[in-house]
C-alpha cells in the first residue's frame, strides 16, 4: 500500500508540476495578448496623429497661397490621387502616388484580367 502512496504522489506531484507549467504558459500568453494589444492601439493612435498632421501640412500649403491640393479619383483604379499645384503656373509640384506607380498598377490590373480570362 506504501508503494501505490508513494506512487500516486509522484503522480500527484507530476500533475501539479503540469498544470503550474501549464498556468504559467497561460498567464505569459495573456501578457503578451495583452502588450500587443496595447502595441495596436499605441500604433492607432500615431496613425490618428499622423493624419492630423498631414491635414495640417495641406492647410499650411494651401493657406499660404503659392500652392493648391487637389484631391482626384482614378476611374479605372478606384484610388485617390493627391496633386499639389503650383496656383499661378497650374504647375504640378508633387503627386501621391506618382503617376509611375499608377501606371505600374494599371498594367498589373490588366495583366490580371488577361490571365484570368485566358485560364476559363
Amino acid at each position: 500500500m506504501e508503494i501505490t502512496s508513494v506512487s500516486s504522489l509522484k503522480h500527484l506531484d507530476q500533475v501539479q508540476k503540469q498544470s503550474g507549467h501549464k498556468a504559467e504558459q497561460i498567464s505569459r500568453q495573456r501578457e503578451q495578448q495583452e502588450n500587443m494589444a496595447v502595441a495596436r492601439d499605441a500604433k492607432e493612435d500615431e496613425k490618428q496623429v499622423a493624419r492630423e498632421e498631414i491635414l495640417d501640412k495641406i492647410k499650411e500649403i494651401s493657406e499660404e497661397g503659392t500652392y493648391s491640393v487637389r484631391f482626384e479619383k482614378d476611374e479605372q483604379l478606384q484610388e485617390l490621387i493627391v496633386k499639389i499645384v503650383d496656383k499661378k503656373t497650374d504647375e504640378l509640384i508633387r503627386q501621391v502616388p506618382p503617376e509611375e506607380i499608377l501606371g505600374l498598377k494599371k498594367y498589373l490590373s490588366d495583366l490580371r484580367g488577361n490571365l484570368t480570362d485566358s485560364a476559363n
